[in-house]
């Protein structure tokens, strides 16, 4: 469960270093076609989950005792800032459910891991 959860957590901070760059490197583009949020949204967005994504991962990686729980609090706060994002800033689309129910499976996947994780720890 460990492997899957690292596989998860790399292509999060992946996904995001991509996020990162592309709202640099494409910047005069996006603003061009005004993008929802803004080219600094996205760029600051992209940096926040990519720092935080090394960061658990450093953590998962080299067995620290707080990786479980930073685990749990980061992958609920993603999903939260994932929702928030799409509701406020995309355009809607009917591929939602398909969305959600994808985004409750890799949480509880998440969740799972990161309380077997803190029970260990502690226990």
């Amino acid at each position: 469960m460990e492997t899957l959860t690292i596989a998860v957590v790399l292509c999060y901070t992946a996904w995001n270093a991509v996020r990162f760059g592309t709202s640099i490197a494409w910047r005069s583009v996006l603003e061009e076609y005004e993008v929802q949020g803004g080219t600094a949204y996205l760029a600051f967005t992209g940096a926040f989950w990519t720092l935080l994504g090394l960061m658990l991962l450093f953590a998962l990686l080299s067995g620290k005792r707080w990786a479980g729980r930073m685990l749990i609090a980061s992958s609920l706060a993603y999903s939260l800032w994932y929702w928030m994002d799409r509701l406020l800033f995309q355009t809607p689309r009917h591929e939602w459910l398909i969305s959600l129910s994808l985004n409750a499976l890799i949480v509880a996947i998440l969740l799972r891991t990161g309380i077997l994780m803190s029970r260990e720890q502690h226990g």
